[in-house]
């Protein structure tokens, strides 16, 4: 009688599972493996996307990247190119802004973007140049806006990425 694969349906019962990580933390695909060693041998395990030669074009690398961000191996520094209001900050917005609970530079990024899409370059001039893209991103993990572009601009290798280079 034949056992039933691991890998595919359904999880396996709990008595079958060999591992606390799941197999997709520990199985890597040969374009992952390709990065996790590149990064490994540039300085401090880092390296910006245009100084990658990996003859990737720009979406797989993207999306490899993603891929070892997700699963903990790499972490990513982005840019926001693009955003708009969510509709629960339009709402907002629609609200009294007297009581709105939001900084006066919050609430001009966001009456910015409240009808379309915009870049950062496009926010009102009262808002500090520096401080956008933080107002921004506060923004988004507050979910009034969506960043709806981003730009990977580097990537690095996380201390379980180095370990995982090193078994």
């Amino acid at each position: 009688m034949a056992l039933p694969s691991l890998e595919t349906g359904p999880d396996p019962p709990s008595h079958l599972q060999t591992a606390a990580v799941p197999p997709s933390k520990t199985a890597l695909s040969a374009s992952e493996l390709k990065l996790l060693q590149h990064l490994q041998g540039c300085p401090q395990g880092r390296a910006d996307i245009a100084q990658l030669n990996l003859a990737l074009k720009a979406l797989p690398l993207t999306r490899l990247c993603q891929s070892l961000r997700a699963q903990g191996w790499a972490e990513t520094e982005t840019t926001i190119q693009r955003f708009r209001a969510s509709r629960t900050g339009r709402t907002l917005m629609a609200l009294d802004t007297t009581a709105l609970p939001l900084t006066p530079d919050q609430y001009w990024v966001l009456r910015s973007c409240r009808d379309h899409s915009i870049t950062p370059a496009q926010i009102h001039r009262r808002v500090p140049a520096n401080l956008r893209p933080d107002l921004i991103q506060s923004l988004a993990d507050q979910g009034l806006v969506k960043i709806t572009k981003s730009q990977l601009i580097a990537v690095w290798l996380t201390p379980a990425g180095q370990r995982l280079l090193q078994a």
